[in-house]
Protein backbone atom coordinates (compact mmCIF):
# COMPACT_ATOMS: atom_id res chain seq x y z
CA UNK A 1 0.00 0.00 0.00
CA UNK A 2 2.56 2.73 0.26
CA UNK A 3 3.54 2.55 -3.00
CA UNK A 4 0.21 2.86 -4.38
CA UNK A 5 0.14 6.04 -1.60
CA UNK A 6 2.75 7.90 -3.40
CA UNK A 7 2.75 7.56 -6.84
CA UNK A 8 -0.62 9.73 -7.08
CA UNK A 9 1.29 12.00 -5.00
CA UNK A 10 3.56 12.29 -7.10
CA UNK A 11 1.30 12.83 -9.83
CA UNK A 12 -0.58 15.36 -8.14
CA UNK A 13 2.48 17.50 -7.24
CA UNK A 14 3.49 17.24 -11.15
CA UNK A 15 0.47 18.10 -12.41
CA UNK A 16 0.05 21.08 -9.94
CA UNK A 17 3.59 22.19 -10.88
CA UNK A 18 2.78 21.57 -14.80
CA UNK A 19 -0.23 23.76 -13.81
CA UNK A 20 1.42 26.58 -12.47
CA UNK A 21 4.89 26.45 -15.02
CA UNK A 22 2.21 26.77 -18.08
CA UNK A 23 -0.49 29.20 -17.02
CA UNK A 24 3.13 31.16 -15.55
CA UNK A 25 4.08 31.70 -18.93
CA UNK A 26 0.81 32.33 -20.35
CA UNK A 27 0.30 35.53 -17.99
CA UNK A 28 -1.10 38.30 -20.47
CA UNK A 29 0.60 41.80 -19.61
CA UNK A 30 -1.25 44.44 -17.69
CA UNK A 31 -3.30 46.97 -20.35
CA UNK A 32 -1.57 50.10 -20.85
CA UNK A 33 -3.24 53.07 -18.70
CA UNK A 34 -5.11 54.90 -20.34
CA UNK A 35 -5.33 59.26 -20.25
CA UNK A 36 -8.06 60.97 -20.96
CA UNK A 37 -7.60 63.71 -22.88
CA UNK A 38 -9.15 66.23 -20.65
CA UNK A 39 -6.84 65.55 -18.06
CA UNK A 40 -4.00 64.91 -19.86
CA UNK A 41 -0.82 67.46 -18.78
CA UNK A 42 -0.24 70.28 -20.86
CA UNK A 43 3.51 71.12 -22.00
CA UNK A 44 4.41 74.24 -21.11
CA UNK A 45 4.94 76.51 -23.45
CA UNK A 46 6.04 79.61 -21.44
CA UNK A 47 9.92 80.32 -22.69
CA UNK A 48 12.45 79.62 -19.89
CA UNK A 49 13.26 83.91 -18.86
CA UNK A 50 16.51 84.83 -20.77
CA UNK A 51 19.35 85.09 -18.21
CA UNK A 52 20.56 88.39 -16.53
CA UNK A 53 23.75 89.61 -17.95
CA UNK A 54 26.50 89.85 -15.41
CA UNK A 55 26.93 92.40 -13.04
CA UNK A 56 30.31 93.88 -14.39
CA UNK A 57 30.55 96.65 -17.45
CA UNK A 58 31.77 95.29 -20.34
CA UNK A 59 35.04 96.80 -19.37
CA UNK A 60 36.04 95.25 -16.35
CA UNK A 61 34.79 91.69 -18.33
CA UNK A 62 37.25 92.67 -21.10
CA UNK A 63 40.44 92.71 -18.74
CA UNK A 64 39.35 89.62 -16.71
CA UNK A 65 39.13 87.81 -20.24
CA UNK A 66 42.24 89.63 -21.46
CA UNK A 67 40.79 90.91 -24.39
CA UNK A 68 41.75 94.39 -24.94
CA UNK A 69 42.81 94.34 -28.50
CA UNK A 70 44.85 97.00 -30.57
CA UNK A 71 42.64 98.86 -32.57
CA UNK A 72 44.77 97.92 -35.39
CA UNK A 73 44.00 94.43 -34.86
CA UNK A 74 40.72 94.18 -37.26
CA UNK A 75 37.87 91.39 -37.32
CA UNK A 76 35.66 89.51 -34.85
CA UNK A 77 37.26 88.01 -31.63
CA UNK A 78 35.08 86.07 -29.52
CA UNK A 79 35.42 84.36 -25.86
CA UNK A 80 33.04 81.73 -24.34
CA UNK A 81 32.93 81.92 -20.86
CA UNK A 82 30.64 81.10 -17.27
CA UNK A 83 29.99 84.00 -15.09
CA UNK A 84 30.37 82.30 -11.98
CA UNK A 85 34.23 81.08 -13.20
CA UNK A 86 35.05 84.54 -13.53
CA UNK A 87 33.02 86.28 -10.31
CA UNK A 88 30.72 88.54 -11.97
CA UNK A 89 27.57 86.33 -11.80
CA UNK A 90 24.04 88.18 -11.40
CA UNK A 91 22.26 87.45 -8.25
CA UNK A 92 18.91 87.39 -10.26
CA UNK A 93 19.93 84.28 -11.85
CA UNK A 94 18.90 80.73 -11.01
CA UNK A 95 22.45 79.45 -11.58
CA UNK A 96 25.70 79.94 -13.68
CA UNK A 97 25.57 81.06 -17.11
CA UNK A 98 28.07 80.67 -20.31
CA UNK A 99 27.73 84.12 -22.35
CA UNK A 100 29.88 85.36 -24.97
CA UNK A 101 31.73 88.25 -25.44
CA UNK A 102 32.76 89.68 -28.97
CA UNK A 103 34.97 92.16 -29.71
CA UNK A 104 35.09 93.66 -33.50
CA UNK A 105 37.56 96.15 -34.59
CA UNK A 106 36.98 97.67 -37.81
CA UNK A 107 38.30 100.69 -40.01
CA UNK A 108 35.57 102.90 -41.82
CA UNK A 109 36.78 104.93 -45.04
CA UNK A 110 34.88 106.71 -46.97
CA UNK A 111 35.76 106.91 -50.94
CA UNK A 112 35.75 109.69 -53.00
CA UNK A 113 34.38 108.32 -56.36
CA UNK A 114 30.28 107.54 -56.38
CA UNK A 115 29.32 103.75 -57.80
CA UNK A 116 30.80 100.97 -57.50
CA UNK A 117 34.52 100.68 -57.52
CA UNK A 118 36.81 97.50 -57.02
CA UNK A 119 40.46 99.00 -57.02
CA UNK A 120 41.07 101.93 -54.53
CA UNK A 121 44.58 103.49 -53.92
CA UNK A 122 45.16 104.50 -50.15
CA UNK A 123 44.73 108.67 -51.55
CA UNK A 124 41.14 107.78 -53.27
CA UNK A 125 39.82 107.60 -49.53
CA UNK A 126 39.53 109.08 -46.11
CA UNK A 127 38.72 107.83 -42.68
CA UNK A 128 35.34 108.61 -40.87
CA UNK A 129 36.71 110.56 -38.05
CA UNK A 130 35.04 111.14 -34.54
CA UNK A 131 31.80 110.26 -35.44
CA UNK A 132 29.44 108.47 -33.33
CA UNK A 133 27.92 105.17 -34.85
CA UNK A 134 24.50 103.07 -33.83
CA UNK A 135 25.02 99.11 -34.06
CA UNK A 136 23.08 96.33 -33.92
CA UNK A 137 24.26 92.91 -34.09
CA UNK A 138 21.57 90.91 -34.35
CA UNK A 139 19.60 91.42 -31.68
CA UNK A 140 21.76 93.48 -28.96
CA UNK A 141 21.97 97.25 -30.41
CA UNK A 142 24.96 99.64 -29.20
CA UNK A 143 27.15 102.99 -29.91
CA UNK A 144 30.47 103.30 -30.73
CA UNK A 145 32.89 106.26 -31.15
CA UNK A 146 35.60 106.51 -34.21
CA UNK A 147 38.46 107.87 -33.58
CA UNK A 148 40.82 110.11 -35.98
CA UNK A 149 41.85 107.48 -37.60
CA UNK A 150 38.23 106.03 -38.89
CA UNK A 151 39.03 103.13 -36.29
CA UNK A 152 36.00 101.67 -34.68
CA UNK A 153 35.07 98.51 -31.75
CA UNK A 154 32.14 97.17 -30.84
CA UNK A 155 32.11 95.50 -27.48
CA UNK A 156 28.89 92.55 -27.02
CA UNK A 157 28.12 90.46 -24.29
CA UNK A 158 25.47 87.68 -25.37
CA UNK A 159 24.02 84.51 -24.16
CA UNK A 160 25.46 82.81 -27.70
CA UNK A 161 27.72 83.25 -30.72
CA UNK A 162 26.32 86.48 -32.53
CA UNK A 163 29.47 85.57 -35.09
CA UNK A 164 26.97 84.28 -37.96
CA UNK A 165 24.54 87.17 -37.09
CA UNK A 166 24.71 90.48 -39.37
CA UNK A 167 25.71 93.85 -38.40
CA UNK A 168 24.20 96.84 -38.66
CA UNK A 169 26.20 100.28 -38.60
CA UNK A 170 23.90 103.47 -39.15
CA UNK A 171 25.41 107.28 -39.57
CA UNK A 172 22.39 109.64 -39.92
CA UNK A 173 20.28 108.42 -42.80
CA UNK A 174 23.05 106.20 -44.04
CA UNK A 175 23.28 102.63 -42.65
CA UNK A 176 25.13 99.37 -44.35
CA UNK A 177 24.31 95.42 -43.03
CA UNK A 178 26.91 92.76 -42.93
CA UNK A 179 28.02 89.62 -41.66
CA UNK A 180 29.62 90.20 -38.27
CA UNK A 181 32.47 87.25 -38.86
CA UNK A 182 33.88 89.56 -42.25
CA UNK A 183 34.16 93.25 -40.60
CA UNK A 184 37.46 94.76 -41.24
CA UNK A 185 37.87 97.55 -43.18
CA UNK A 186 34.72 99.22 -44.44
CA UNK A 187 34.74 101.41 -47.59
CA UNK A 188 31.46 103.79 -48.12
CA UNK A 189 30.53 106.13 -50.13
CA UNK A 190 31.48 109.87 -49.95
CA UNK A 191 28.34 111.11 -47.96
CA UNK A 192 28.91 109.08 -44.87
CA UNK A 193 31.71 111.13 -44.44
Amino acid sequence: MPIRYKRPLLRSVILISLIFFFTGCATMDPPEPTVRPDLAPIPSTEPRPAPVPPNASLKDIKDILRMNRSKENLGLEEKVFNECDIGVSNRQNSGCYDWHLTVINFQLLCRNSSGTVQNLAAQDMRPLRNRHLQWRLGRVPGQTQMDREGYGQISALTPSSPRNHYLRLTSGDNFLRMSASSVRFIVVPEDWC
